[in-house]
């Protein structure tokens, strides 16, 4: 995998230990081990 962006303060916890708190979510993309190879 590999990151392509990052989403800062995007998401915000409800429950858990982390209730109320602003999360990042990071954006990944999927890597083929094959890209490239003919």
């Amino acid at each position: 995998f590999r990151q392509i962006g990052r989403r800062e303060r995007i998401a915000r916890s409800t429950v858990g230990p982390h209730a109320g708190e602003w999360r990042d979510t990071v954006l990944l993309e999927r890597r083929s081990a094959m890209n490239g190879i003919r």
